[in-house]
């Protein structure tokens, strides 16, 4: 028993056979890696950084929080926020030493009436000069204003210089 099929072959010119046919190769591309591909949107951005919020170190000169704090500062201009910040600091810090003179003022008389009465006291300790610095730092850092004054500059200058390469591409 033999049945019969008819075969029907369909052709194009050449002309119109890339306007019927798809000849690329869509199935087979490998997606694009993020890096490669356009950046992370606003909210892509703060999605990732909430995920990765604990592993990004506190301090360092790059990928850290630090540096998004000092290069977020140098963007928005934050610098009257700092100026108050740094008046407010060295007026505490005018007021640590104000306390530290008149709590050893007392002291210090004290041990001169105690040495002329002559009595047999044990001889009070010396108190040191102590230095304080002229910034105070809530986190522990301390650094004289001059010094921050230099460290701002360069940050400064190394954020243009990066926005300038940026341009430049």
């Amino acid at each position: 028993m033999s049945t019969q099929v008819d075969l029907v072959r369909q052709e194009f010119e050449k002309n119109r056979y890339n306007n019927n046919i798809d000849t690329s190769f869509s199935q087979f591309v490998a997606s694009t890696p993020p890096s490669e591909s356009a950046p992370p949107s606003v909210q892509e951005f703060f999605q990732y950084y909430q995920k990765l919020f604990y592993v990004i170190p506190k301090e360092g000169d790059i990928n850290s929080h630090r540096y998004l704090i000092n290069t977020s500062e140098a963007y928005i201009g934050a610098s009257e926020q700092s100026d108050n910040l740094q008046a407010l600091q060295e007026e505490i810090t005018q007021l640590r030493r104000q306390l530290l003179e008149a709590q050893i003022g007392p002291a210090q008389a004290i041990a001169k009436v105690l040495s002329e009465t002559g009595l047999n006291f044990p001889k009070l300790p010396e108190i040191p000069n102590l230095e304080i610095p002229t910034v105070f730092n809530p986190l522990g850092n301390t650094e004289t204003t001059v010094e921050r004054e230099k460290r701002m500059a360069e940050r400064d200058t190394d954020i243009r210089d990066e926005e300038q390469e940026r341009n430049r591409r």
